[in-house]
């Protein structure tokens, strides 16, 4: 099967990418090529924390999904209830998801901050 991170992985993962993120604020000019070290590093964690979350979210869905058609059985629901139903009933897994999506949105643009800001430190000095 896959080898998906568990919950407290990805909480733990998205914890630590939020503080690096946050840690940008109060970088020193000369740290700023240990710092862009660091969050570079983080993209590969945060497309596995982000895939393991659509994962379970997927997993959750399916398992609501099945336990809406079980009890309803012969009574006919809309497909698309089912389904907004169903993410109602999983949305703590759709906020999670979600959060991954924006931490990795978040590196993304924190390291072309921070590329940014060494080009310009760059042309001061020169």
């Amino acid at each position: 099967m896959t080898n998906t991170l568990s919950l407290q992985s990805i909480t733990a993962n998205l914890a630590m990418i939020m503080e690096t993120i946050q840690d940008f604020q109060d970088v020193q000019d000369n740290h700023l090529l240990d710092y862009l070290g660091r969050i570079t590093s983080l993209q590969a964690s945060a497309i596995e924390t982000q895939a393991s979350a659509k994962y379970w979210l997927l997993e959750a869905i399916n398992i609501e999904l099945t336990r809406q058609a079980n009890a309803v059985k012969e009574h006919k629901i809309p497909p698309s209830i089912a389904k907004m139903r169903a993410d109602a009933m999983v949305r703590d897994w759709h906020y999670i998801y979600e959060k991954c999506e924006r931490c990795s949105r978040a590196i993304s643009h924190t390291i072309d901050s921070v590329r940014t800001k060494i080009s310009y430190l760059k042309n001061q000095q020169q």
